[in-house]
């Protein structure tokens, strides 16, 4: 029904630099619509790295040291050593570092080839929409095959809002709606919870992102004496104004396919949290001091390839894991 009302209002919205369509997902044809993606899917029908890593564990060239924690890692001449939590050491010809954006920064922190004592992570800050649609609810929910995972992206390019795309994701229902309500407001409602449960039928949520450069940035530490990232908060000031402009443009452009959206209880997440991160050693053509060559390779350690979202030069409001994948198997095919 979402897609249906969006459609028939696509022209006019893509007049205002707002465009839709249906989301992409990571899941595989056999879903079995149970409701439990938030959960973590029972039958494994959403896509994890761990898939890939069977497969790779059946090649002969292959091999999976489970439940090893990298300290840090050396360049010596040729060879690359990687230094483990419990003291063993493994080398090799080159090193190709994917640990996550955190556990990147904090290896490369810790590592005798980089002089570098901060690093500042990017981010794509986001906040959440609620909103209400106006249509009957056909059926119950709780009941019907559903999925809970996001149903629709909108991109939203006005430059009278950005120079970037501001990217949305919008979610149907999900049993954790009636729940947030009942424990936000319950209290000054009391007898509610029938209400609140009748009106997640209703709602809708929706996600959006922004690009890193209306973000809030966070300096990146190695705690002295300790393996653990001490992290400090670099806020960028026109975050609040570009939330509000966008959540204003995406109420309105809604509200003619059927929705009402609920801007008093729009929420912003905290800079980090919305898993759009990266950009602590970004690629540059002439690198320079935290920065990375094109192939990801950092300056003293010329074997060392970092392949993850770390290496980003800014992050986008858009998903980010198909370019962080296909980058990386640009440097692994170039390296």
């Amino acid at each position: 029904m979402l897609h249906e009302k969006l459609d028939k209002v696509a022209d006019r919205l893509a007049k205002g630099g707002v465009h839709t369509g249906r989301a992409r997902q990571a899941v595989s044809a056999d879903c079995r619509y149970c409701g439990m993606c938030l959960h973590g899917c029972p039958w494994d029908q959403i896509f994890s790295s761990e898939h890939v890593l069977n497969t790779l564990k059946q090649h002969p060239n292959f091999n999976y040291m489970s439940g090893r924690i990298v300290d840090s890692f050396a360049q010596q001449g040729a060879q690359v050593q990687v230094f483990f939590r419990d003291g063993s050491v493994s080398s090799g010809d080159k090193l190709f570092l994917a640990a996550g954006v955190l556990e990147t920064a904090r290896i490369v922190l810790s590592s005798e080839n980089t002089s570098r004592r901060q690093l500042t992570l990017l981010d794509s800050q986001h906040f959440f929409l609620p909103m209400l649609h106006r249509w009957r609810p056909n059926g119950d929910p709780v009941k019907d095959p559903h999925h809970t995972l996001t149903e629709a992206f909108i991109e939203i390019d006005d430059i009278a809002i950005s120079p970037y795309l501001t990217h949305t994701q919008v979610y149907g229902w999900n049993e954790f709606y009636a729940r947030e309500m009942i424990a936000n407001y319950g209290s000054k409602l009391p007898g509610s919870g029938p209400l609140f449960r009748a009106l997640s039928r209703r709602l809708m949520v929706a996600q959006t992102f922004l690009h890193s450069d209306h973000s809030s940035k966070i300096e990146l530490g190695l705690q002295a004496g300790q393996r653990r990232l001490t992290a400090n908060l670099i806020k960028n000031d026109e975050t609040p104004k570009i939330i509000a402009s966008v959540a204003k443009k995406l109420g309105k452009s809604l509200g003619s396919a059927g929705l009402t959206a609920l801007q008093f209880a729009r929420r912003e997440g905290n800079p980090g949290s919305s898993f759009h991160t990266g950009g602590t050693l970004p690629m540059s053509d002439a690198p320079q001091g935290a920065q990375t060559d094109t192939a990801g390779r950092l300056s003293g350690a010329d074997r060392v390839h970092v392949v993850d979202a770390s290496v980003l030069p800014a992050i986008p409001a858009t998903t980010i894991t198909f370019t962080v994948m296909a980058n990386a198997h640009r440097i692994g095919t170039v390296a």
